[in-house]
C-alpha cells in the first residue's frame, strides 16, 4: 500500500514537472514575443522621427547591433537584377573589414540566390562556401536575412562576429537570426515609408522655393508699381507747373510772364533732375558710367553745400550746423558726384527733420580716409528697415504721405556713387531719436587707376543749383484771417492744402480774384485750419507730410464741425483703387494731375452751386425736412441738434446765438459758418424763423391773443 501510494506521488511529481516545463516553454515563448515586439516598437517609433533614407538605414543598423550584440554591421540596397545600388556600414573600432564591402558570389550572393536567411557560427570551418584566409580571419561569424518589400527583395541586413559576452559564447545563435529575420522583414516597409517621406518633404521644398520665388517676383512687381506710381507723382507736379503757366503766358502782362517763366524754369530744372538720376543709374547698372578724379580741396565745396540749405534751414527753423577741425583737405573725387551725394543725402534729413530740431554736417580726417558726416535729431528709420533705404526704388513707408515717399532712387545712387569712389556708407539710426550717415572716402591717389585720375575734369551741371523743390518749402500766407471778415465776405472761402509752394501759387493766382483763398502746407494744418474757419470747399492734394489727403479727408468728414464741407483730391495716382479709396473717405471730387484750371475752376463751381442749391430748398422748406440724398447723416444729425436746442429755449427771451453755439459746442463763428454752409442761413435769422413759426401755429390754434403769443 505503501509502495503504491510512493508510485501515484512519483508520477504525480513527473506531470508536475512536465507541466512546469510546459509553461516555462511558453513563458520563453510569450518573452521572446514580448522582446520581439519591443524590439519592432522601438525602431518604428524611432524611424517615424527620421527625415530621409540614410537616416533610416542608419538607425535600423544602429538598433540591430544592439540588440543582437554583433560587433560589426551592413546594409546592402539592391535592384531588381541584384545589383548594389547602396552600402551603409558600421564598423567596430580597429575593425579589420574592408570599409566597401561587396556583395560576392559566396556568403550573401548566396542569401540573394536562395532568399532565405543565413547563419555561419563559425566561418574557419564552414566548408559550403570558398572563403581567403584573410576573410577567416577577419570574419569569425556571420548572420544574413534579405530585406523583403511587397514580395521583392530590395537588400540584404548582415551582422558581422557576435560580441564576447559573458557565458563565453562568440558565435550568433539561431535566436540571433531569427530576430534579425524579424527586424529585416520589417525594414523593407519603413525605408520605403522613409523614401516617400523623402520624395513629399522634397517636393514640400520646392513647393516652398516655388512660393518664395512667386512672393519675391510679387514684391518685385510691386516696388517696380511703387516705383512708376510715385515716379508718375514727381513727373506730373512740375508737368502741371510748366504746361498751367505756359497756357497762360501769351495773354498775360509782362510781369505774370516773368513770374510764370520762372515757375516753368525751375519745374524744368527739378524734372531734368529726376530723369538724370534715372539716366545715372542707368549708366551704373549698365556698367558705362566712367569715373574721372581730379584733387579738390573738399572743405569749400562742402561750405558751399551747406550755404545753399541754409535759407531752407530758416524756413524750417532747423539749426544746421558745419563742423571741422580741417583747414585744408585736398582728396582725389569726382566734384560734380560727391555734390550728388552731400545733397541727397543733406535733403533726406530735411525731409524726416521736424521744426526746431537740429542738422549736422561733420568732416573729419582718420588714417587714410576722410569722414563726412551727417547727423540729425530726426524721426528716425526702424531698425528692420536700416539695410533696405539703399535699395533701389524703396521707400521707407508705403502710406499717401509724402514726407516718407519719394522716388526711391535719390539713396541708392548716392550709394553706388560713393562706392565709385571706392568709398564706404554706413547708416546708424535710432527710431525717433535721429539718424547719423557717414560716408568715408579714400584720400590718396593710389586708390584710383591711371585712366581714373585727370588733372582737370570739365564740371557738369553744378547739382547744388538744383535742389530738390520738394525740400524747398516757402513760406505760406499764414496771416491772421479776421474771422468778422470771412464772416461778411460776399466771396465763397476756399481752403487750399497743398505742401508744394509752386502749386499753390499757380491754384491761388488763378482762383483768387473770384475767392477768398486760405493756404496751408500740410493736412495737420489743414484740419486746424478747417475747424477754426470753417471754408465753403477744400482742395488737398493726396500726398502730404505730417498727414496725407486721405486721412484729411476722412477726419473733416467725420467731425460734426466740418463734415458738410465739399473735399476735392488732387493727386497723380491715377489708377482705380486709388479712386475708390478717396472716394471711400467722402472726397467730393477727385482730380488727377497735371490738371486743366479751367476744369478746375468747373468743379469747384458745381459743388459750390450745389450746396446753394440745398441752401435754397432748406428756405423754401425750413430745416424741418431732413431726408435729402444730399446731406450727410451726420449733418442731419447735427441739424436736428440745433432744432431740439431751440425748442428746449423758446421760452427764454435771452437765449441766442451765444447761448446756441455754447450748447453745441463750437465757437460763434464756426457755428455761423457751419450753418451758412448747409443751409445758408445765420443762426440769429434761423432761431427768429423757428420762433416766428411756432408763433404762427399759435395763432393758427388760437392759443391767446398777440401780446400772449409775443
Amino acid at each position: 500500500r505503501a509502495f503504491k501510494l510512493y508510485n501515484n506521488m512519483l508520477n504525480k511529481k513527473s506531470k508536475l514537472e512536465k507541466r512546469i516545463q510546459e509553461l516555462e516553454s511558453k513563458l520563453e515563448s510569450v518573452q521572446t514575443a514580448v522582446i520581439e515586439l519591443k524590439v519592432l516598437n522601438e525602431i518604428a517609433v524611432d524611424a517615424g522621427k527620421t527625415e530621409n533614407v540614410d537616416q533610416t538605414l542608419e538607425l535600423i543598423l544602429n538598433k540591430a547591433l544592439g540588440f543582437i550584440n554583433a560587433e560589426n554591421g551592413v546594409i546592402f540596397l539592391v535592384s531588381e537584377h541584384n545589383e548594389v545600388l547602396e552600402t551603409f556600414i558600421k564598423l567596430a573600432e580597429n575593425s579589420k573589414l574592408n570599409k566597401k564591402p561587396r556583395i560576392g558570389e559566396h556568403i550573401t550572393g548566396w542569401v540573394l540566390s536562395k532568399k532565405t536567411p543565413l547563419i555561419i557560427k563559425d566561418l574557419s570551418k564552414d566548408q559550403r562556401f570558398k572563403t581567403t584566409e584573410e576573410e577567416r580571419e577577419t570574419i569569425k561569424s556571420l548572420i544574413c536575412s534579405p530585406i523583403w518589400f511587397e514580395g521583392k527583395i530590395i537588400g540584404i541586413l548582415q551582422m558581422i562576429n557576435k560580441k564576447i559576452e559573458l557565458d563565453g559564447e562568440s558565435s550568433f545563435t539561431d535566436y540571433d537570426l531569427s530576430l534579425l529575420s524579424i527586424i529585416s522583414a520589417n525594414a523593407g516597409q519603413l525605408i520605403e515609408n522613409s523614401r516617400l517621406q523623402q520624395l513629399n518633404f522634397e517636393k514640400k521644398k520646392e513647393a516652398e522655393m516655388a512660393r518664395l520665388e512667386t512672393e519675391k517676383l510679387q514684391e518685385l512687381d510691386r516696388l517696380k508699381t511703387n516705383f512708376f506710381t510715385n515716379l508718375s507723382h514727381e513727373f506730373r507736379t512740375p508737368l502741371t507747373l510748366i504746361l498751367g503757366p505756359a497756357e497762360k503766358i501769351n495773354s498775360q502782362t509782362s510781369n505774370d510772364v516773368i513770374k510764370d517763366s520762372e515757375i516753368i524754369k525751375r519745374n524744368s530744372q527739378r524734372l531734368l533732375q529726376l530723369v538724370n538720376q534715372l539716366l545715372d543709374l542707368s549708366r551704373l547698372e549698365a556698367g558705362k558710367m566712367k569715373l574721372e578724379v581730379s584733387e579738390q580741396d573738399i572743405i569749400p565745396l562742402l561750405k558751399g553745400i551747406v550755404l545753399s540749405f541754409a535759407s531752407l534751414a530758416e524756413r524750417k527753423r532747423i539749426t544746421f550746423k558745419f563742423n571741422t577741425t580741417e583747414k585744408n583737405l585736398n582728396i582725389y573725387i569726382n566734384k560734380d558726384k560727391v555734390e550728388k551725394i552731400i545733397i541727397n543725402l543733406l535733403s533726406n534729413a530735411f525731409k524726416f527733420t521736424p521744426e526746431d530740431e537740429i542738422i549736422e554736417l561733420i568732416v573729419s580726417k582718420k588714417e587714410e580716409y576722410v569722414n563726412i558726416t551727417i547727423q540729425d535729431t530726426g524721426v528716425g528709420i526702424p531698425k528692420e528697415k536700416i539695410s533696405k533705404i539703399f535699395d533701389r526704388f524703396y521707400q521707407v513707408d508705403g502710406t499717401h504721405n509724402r514726407e516718407y515717399e519719394g522716388t526711391g532712387i535719390g539713396l541708392a545712387l548716392s550709394k553706388e556713387l560713393i562706392e565709385l569712389h571706392k568709398g564706404k556708407i554706413k547708416v546708424e539710426s535710432v527710431e525717433g531719436k535721429g539718424t547719423t550717415i557717414t560716408i568715408s572716402l579714400p584720400l590718396g591717389k593710389k586708390y584710383y587707376t591711371a585712366e581714373e585720375i585727370c588733372e582737370s575734369v570739365k564740371s557738369e551741371e553744378v547739382a547744388t543749383d538744383i535742389i530738390s523743390e520738394s525740400m524747398l518749402i516757402e513760406k505760406t500766407k499764414n496771416e491772421k484771417i479776421d474771422v468778422n471778415m470771412i464772416m461778411e465776405t460776399e466771396k465763397s472761402v476756399l481752403l487750399l492744402v497743398e505742401d508744394n509752394s509752386d502749386v499753390r501759387s499757380y491754384i491761388r493766382e488763378n482762383l483768387e480774384d473770384e475767392y477768398t483763398i486760405l493756404e496751408t502746407v500740410n493736412g495737420e494744418d489743414g484740419l486746424k485750419k478747417s475747424i477754426e474757419n470753417i471754408p465753403d470747399l477744400i482742395i488737398s492734394d493726396i500726398m502730404m507730410p505730417k498727414m496725407d489727403g486721405i486721412e484729411l479727408c476722412e477726419k473733416l468728414k467725420t467731425d460734426e464741425r466740418t463734415s458738410h464741407i465739399p473735399v476735392i483730391l488732387l493727386t497723380a495716382k491715377a489708377t482705380s483703387n486709388d479712386k475708390i479709396t478717396g472716394y471711400e473717405t467722402g472726397a467730393d471730387d477727385y482730380i488727377m494731375k497735371p490738371f486743366d484750371i479751367k476744369e478746375l475752376k468747373v468743379r469747384i463751381n458745381n459743388l459750390i452751386n450745389q450746396r446753394k442749391k440745398l441752401q435754397e430748398y432748406f428756405r423754401q422748406r425750413g430745416i424741418f425736412d431732413f431726408g435729402n440724398e444730399h446731406i450727410a447723416s451726420i449733418d442731419q444729425r447735427f441739424l436736428k441738434k440745433i432744432l431740439e436746442v431751440i425748442n428746449q429755449h423758446m421760452s427764454d427771451s435771452g437765449f441766442g446765438v451765444d447761448k446756441l453755439a455754447d450748447e453745441i459746442n463750437l465757437s460763434k463763428s464756426q457755428l455761423h459758418r457751419k450753418l451758412v454752409g448747409i443751409i445758408g442761413e445765420s443762426p440769429g435769422d434761423l432761431t427768429r424763423r423757428i420762433r416766428l413759426s411756432k408763433a404762427a401755429k399759435l395763432v393758427e390754434e388760437k392759443f391767446g391773443n398777440i401780446s400772449e403769443i409775443a
